[in-house]
């Protein structure tokens, strides 16, 4: 059912809550007022459907939350912070974020393609140069897989921004 079966229900309260205000606006034989209540839920629909506050994740689907706090995917040993997530139209997803390596903050990524998770196998699985501090990961995916990964990390002089890239064979 997913999104449409959601926007039945909305506009079904909706309606049933026009119902319950024409019925009152009859008896107070105040008719005008309908059509400004009329215009108002109209209104408010098409703002929530806009900001895309209607989906309520009713499509059957279920989550996954960590087991514990021991069932995380960055590696284990160092604080991890600034994580980033980005999601295409077909389920493939990708997480960033700076995590120390014990010596400088570094950019590590998660990924999920084909139903599977991919995370850093450790400390030393990182997409940044190692030799100097990296922070502030952005990511950014379209609907054709193609993913771009950005942040700054310092080169011993400056601080530079720098881009790890995927481009899908599609």
């Amino acid at each position: 059912m997913g999104k449409s079966g959601t926007l039945r229900g909305f506009f079904f309260r909706i309606l049933t809550t026009l119902e319950l205000y024409y019925f009152l606006l009859i008896l107070m034989k105040k008719e005008i007022k309908l059509l400004l209540v009329i215009v108002f839920f109209i209104s408010l629909a098409l703002l929530m459907i806009t900001c895309g506050e209607v989906d309520t994740y009713t499509n059957g689907g279920t989550w996954t939350h960590p087991s514990d706090v021991t069932d995380n995917i960055s590696p284990d040993g160092q604080d991890a912070s600034d994580m980033q997530v980005a999601m295409d139209d077909n389920g493939n997803a990708i997480i960033v974020w700076d995590q120390s390596d014990g010596i400088n903050d570094q950019i590590f990524k998660s990924e999920y393609h084909s139903g599977q998770w991919t995370h850093p196998s450790g400390l030393t699985d990182n997409i940044s140069p190692d030799v100097q501090f990296a922070n502030a990961p952005q990511v950014a995916m379209d609907d054709n897989g193609n993913a771009i990964i950005v942040w700054e990390q310092y080169d011993e002089s400056n601080y530079q921004i720098f881009k790890s890239e995927y481009r899908s064979e599609q």
